[in-house]
């Protein structure tokens, strides 16, 4: 008769009794891929609870890639003609430009935060999600990535803290971040699941994004030593 698994968005397909121990093996292989990959090990002089302040070199690697990614996808889409659906966005845009960097604003989000690594790589799919259809700016980047962020963890950590607390490290208020939060869901269409195929090509896009910062900085090889060794 075999049995149904969940894969996700609603979907559940019946597997046969003599595939089960040839699906959870491949299931178990794929996450522990994941979990070995060099982009989710944290900063060695830094381990996970015991952050401080973050130098270039203490921020982890895929947290350096997310920002570049984005950064530059909100430098493109001041050029871009590409038609997007003109639904606002009213809840993360800013009256002015942030005075604080996309960079400096992800390396206090997980200096304090505690989240995990995978949590840039959802965050980096749902940014993706939402800029097929909306235009990213430096007018709202800071409160979509605060926002894919906290969205992130709560989807996949096994624990988090309070929402005040997330509101404190993006510098603005509780009620703000609330709003904020059911702007994200309604922008994403609660599409929140991120299966493994998925979540192995957003950890593909952060290292090309991550080689792209390190040869413009003309360090690629010394780069590619630490990140992937």
């Amino acid at each position: 008769m075999g049995f149904g698994v969940d894969v996700g968005e609603g979907e559940w397909i019946t597997l046969p009794d003599d595939m089960d121990m040839t699906f959870e093996a491949d299931v178990d292989s794929t996450w522990r891929f994941f979990t070995d990959h060099p982009l989710l090990r944290h900063p060695p002089s830094k381990p996970e609870g015991a952050r401080g302040a973050c130098g270039k070199d203490e921020t982890p690697a895929i947290a350096r890639a997310f920002v570049r990614c984005h950064d530059h996808v909100t430098r493109d889409s001041l050029r871009s003609t590409v038609e997007r659906i003109q639904s606002p966005l009213g809840a993360f845009e800013s009256s002015e430009v942030p005075g604080i960097s996309l960079g400096e604003y992800v390396q206090r989000f997980y200096k304090y935060s505690n989240c995990s690594l995978s949590c840039f790589a959802i965050a980096h799919v749902y940014l993706k999600r939402i800029a097929e259809r909306h235009f990213i700016s430096r007018g709202n980047v800071h409160r979509l990535v605060l926002a894919s962020l906290v969205g992130a963890l709560k989807f996949v950590d096994d624990s988090f803290y309070k929402q005040s607390f997330y509101a404190q490290i993006g510098g603005i208020s509780t009620e703000e971040l609330n709003a904020l939060e059911r702007e994200f869901l309604g922008v994403m269409e609660y599409r929140l699941f991120v299966g493994p195929d998925t979540f192995s090509d957003a950890l593909m896009e952060l290292e090309l994004c991550l080689e792209v910062e390190a040869k413009s900085e003309g360090s690629f090889e010394s780069e590619r030593q630490v990140i992937f060794v």
